[in-house]
């Protein structure tokens, strides 16, 4: 799906623990899944609030699935610890995982 198709018309809060940085990692790409998944929600930004290496704090902005407006691609039915890796760089956090489609 084409995220410029989706407007920023909702928030939602998410607030999450995990016991670390990489359990927080699939424990948010999950939150984001069943967003999408359960709740039929289009997520188009967000914003992290607070963040730890075992909390994370987020607005998520998006919209109501709307299959009239909302063409979906491709589908993920999973977020795994399959090949998971996280390393600091220069600017930030990188990760690299495989989810299952």
């Amino acid at each position: 799906m084409d995220a410029r198709e989706a407007r920023a018309d909702r928030m939602l809060p998410v607030s999450l623990k995990a016991e670390d940085r990489e359990a927080l990692l699939v424990t948010w790409l999950n939150e984001l899944l069943y967003l999408h998944e359960v709740e039929k929600f289009v997520a188009v930004r967000f914003m992290v609030t607070d963040l730890s290496d075992n909390r994370l704090e987020a607005e998520v902005w998006g919209e109501t699935l709307n299959p009239n407006r909302h063409v979906i691609i491709s589908h993920v039915k999973a977020v795994t610890y399959h090949q998971l890796r996280m390393r600091a760089t220069e600017n930030g956090w990188e990760a690299q995982m495989v989810v299952d489609v």
